[in-house]
């Protein structure tokens, strides 16, 4: 946008501490509002002057960067705007970049209704001011192109001018969204966090009158209350948690039911466009009241239409007296202040009459609460009556249930006899109340006659007054033009004296200066003549330096790249020798590695070899053994197998017995105990083997356990039992029962 950092990242970087320039031209000096749809700045136009020589000002309305998102926003609001270049508020600038989209208005003026509403806090507007500003947004709607249907009103982007009229800022991406939610491009796509807009548009759909009748309702709410009517929630919030906006005070109760209705989160359930909304706010008839409660605000409302016809009858006896001062006086001005002074006046009237009518409904509220409660005790008491009356009839032999039944119809009588009374009273109340408003209305359309003619007297006087005026307006100008004309003329002729004298020195300074030029022509031909002759000769000279200068410089060039090819034949010879070096060494190395595996594999093999020799060897000492004494012991006197290295029997002889060693193992077991270790191979652990630690801890398989441990070995997969440990451990370093044995 013509700066460094774009429009967005200004406003995100300074938090509304403004004053900056974008575009090369506009300055951003003041937070008007934030929208659901865009953000409103006041900004100056450097480069134009209003008549005060000061920046012409503007609003800035920067378009929310969410709604760029939505497929062809862009390029359906850049076909839009140029079409509001004629309306009013006009289209003056706008631009579109990979950091946003804005334009500008041609407002110089003016205060948002945000700001209108908020000084005043919980107070609001007052029912009257409330329904004014209504209609007049509701007019400023039916001038938009959108007519109707409009779908995104929002209390921050209704400006109202220094003339009392109303303007809605966002109308350019109103419509634009309207036309993509036509053909469904927004439906499921798009969702606007704001207070006015019903739940329906604010999330994508198409707009309807149903939904600006939501709008305009939260509008009024917000005006009555001074606050939003769901607290801290947008509408598609409200709508899921089923929010009911708490009662405007303000509200006699069926004004406020139609408000609730048109703040319904359904279009079929609000009134079917604003238009209904006024007038059911505007129209509604208050609902009549029951017998008994006019029963009991007969006399409040009595007395009220007395204090008001009273006042009335001096009110309009003053009236009567300042209109015939002011038809007596012939000064038309003096008319007109009077009767601004008595309009604002009956204006003042009209606010203490609406605010002392206010309380005094409050106060026949009261006294229906307090009428009521009398009659419920009065009923109460009839019905503890009535039941006595059925107790005393079911006993009728006692005589004092006999007086106490007569007294209780007695006061049965009085109290019917009261309420026939108090019927006869309200129906005289009703006769003069009625005589009292037809009465009333007949003085109003007097009076509204009276007035109305006195407008038209007044009008009168002022469209001649404005006609004398504009005669002798048009007189004035008429001959200022002629003077003008006259003036013009003078000049004209004086000029064309000053013309001609200029023409004809004119003429006489072009024949010196074509003197002059052709005796400057002919020096300079000379002189070129002179310089083409130096030049030719300094050229020969430059030609032969330069052909100098090649022929030494071909030289040069011929030298460096003989001393580069040489230089590269060494670095090339140098290369070969220093990779045969690396290649010698590499087979160096690999013969010595060879080498060494070599003769490692010998002395493994070595190692195996003198093991198997020594195992071979201890396997025959064991068998030797084993056999001696196999032959040398009875057969009824062999040990049974037990899991111990070596076996003790007694053999007795003559008289003494003799402990004897019976099995020796070649190898003996260490006394450290071998432990089984579980080896994973891959990274799943799909394959797992299970081994010992250490197999140089284990000793020969005693001859008693060898068929066992061979057994248990093909059982493993194995072959044959080749060693034995009777303390060995399991993988979780447990002693296994019985020993280990180490298979082959």
């Amino acid at each position: 946008m013509g700066t460094k950092l774009s429009l967005q990242q200004h406003l995100a970087s300074s938090e509304r501490k403004l004053g900056f320039v974008f575009a090369n031209r506009y300055r951003v000096t003041e937070f008007i509002s934030d929208t659901s749809l865009s953000q409103l700045y006041w900004a100056e136009d450097i480069h134009t002057l209003d008549a005060n020589a000061q920046a012409t000002r503007s609003i800035l309305v920067i378009v929310n960067p969410a709604l760029l998102q939505i497929e062809n926003f862009a390029l359906t609001l850049a076909r839009v705007l140029p079409e509001f270049a004629t309306t009013l508020p006009a289209v003056i600038d706008s631009d579109f970049t990979m950091e946003g989209a804005w334009f500008l208005l041609a407002l110089s003026e003016g205060i948002v209704l945000e700001q209108q509403i908020k000084p005043l806090g919980r107070h609001g507007f007052s029912l009257i001011d409330t329904l004014r500003h209504a209609e007049a947004i509701l007019g400023a709607l039916r001038k938009t192109p959108l007519n109707s249907a409009y779908g995104y009103l929002e209390v921050g982007s209704i400006l109202q001018t220094l003339d009392k009229q109303y303007l809605l800022l966002n109308t350019p991406i109103a419509a634009t969204l309207k036309i993509l939610s036509t053909s469904n491009q927004t439906k499921s796509k798009l969702s606007l966090s704001s207070s006015f807009i019903s739940p329906e548009v604010a999330m994508g759909n198409k707009p309807t009158e149903a939904d600006d009748t939501f709008s305009l309702a939260a509008l009024i709410y917000y005006m009555l209350n001074g606050h939003l009517p769901f607290v801290l929630d947008n509408s598609i919030e409200a709508a899921i948690k089923k929010t009911i906006p708490a009662t405007v005070i303000k509200l006699p109760e069926h004004r406020w039911q139609a408000l609730a209705r048109a703040l319904a989160y359904k279009r079929e359930q609000r009134q079917a466009n604003p238009d209904h909304l006024l007038s059911d706010l505007n129209n509604l008839p208050v609902p009549q009241p029951s017998f008994l409660q006019r029963y009991g605000l007969a006399l409040a409302l009595l007395a009220l239409l007395a204090s008001a016809y009273g006042f009335y009858q001096w009110w309009a006896l003053n009236s009567a007296q300042q209109r015939s001062h002011t038809l007596a006086t012939t000064d038309t001005d003096t008319k007109l202040a009077a009767l601004k002074v008595e309009a604002q006046r009956l204006a003042e009237q009209q606010q203490a009459e609406y605010v002392e009518a206010s309380q005094k409904l409050k106060d026949i509220q009261q006294q229906q609460v307090e009428a009521e409660q009398r009659l419920a005790q009065l009923l109460e008491q009839q019905q503890q009556l009535t039941q006595q009356a059925d107790l005393s009839t079911a006993q009728p032999t006692n005589l004092a249930n006999d007086q106490q039944g007569g007294l209780r119809e007695q006061r049965l009588a009085e109290l019917e006899a009261q309420q026939k009374q108090a019927e006869e009273a309200l129906k005289a109340l009703e006769l003069q109340e009625q005589q009292t408003a037809a009465k009333r209305q007949l003085e109003q359309e007097q009076q509204a006659a009276r007035a109305a003619k006195l407008a038209s007297q007044m009008a009168e006087q002022q469209r001649q007054k404005e006609a004398a005026e504009a005669k002798r307006l048009a007189e004035e100008a008429k001959q200022r033009e002629l003077e003008k004309q006259q003036a013009e003329a003078k000049r004209l002729e004086e000029a064309q004296q000053k013309e001609f004298a200029k023409q004809q020195a004119e003429a006489e300074a072009q024949r010196e200066l074509a003197r002059q030029q052709a005796e400057q022509q002919r020096l300079a031909e000379e002189a070129q003549q002179r310089e083409l002759a130096r030049q030719q000769a300094e050229l020969a000279a430059a030609q032969q330096a330069e052909q100098q200068r090649l022929a030494n410089r071909q030289r040069q060039q011929a030298e460096a790249e003989a001393r580069r090819l040489a230089e590269e034949t060494q670095q090339r010879e140098l290369a070969a020798k220093q990779a045969a070096e690396a290649q010698r060494l590499a087979n160096l190395q690999k013969q010595q590695a060879e080498t060494a595996r070599q003769k490692e594999l010998q002395r493994q093999a070595e190692a195996k070899r003198q093991e198997e020799a020594r195992k071979r060897e201890q396997k025959r000492q064991s068998e030797l053994a084993n056999l001696q004494l196999a032959q040398s012991t009875p057969i009824q006197a062999r040990p049974q197998p037990q899991n111990t290295i070596a076996t003790t029997i007694t053999v007795k002889t003559s008289t003494q017995p003799r402990k004897m060693v019976t099995e020796t193992l070649a190898v003996q077991p260490s006394p450290y105990p071998p432990q089984l270790v579980v080896k994973t191979y891959g990274d799943s652990e799909s394959y797992k083997e299970v081994k010992w630690d250490n197999t140089r801890l284990f000793g020969s398989v005693p001859t008693s356990l060898q068929e066992f441990g061979n057994r248990l070995c093909k059982k493993s997969g194995m072959g044959v039992a080749i060693g034995y440990h009777p303390k060995a451990l399991d993988e979780n370093a447990k002693e296994i029962d019985g020993g280990g044995y180490l298979c082959k």
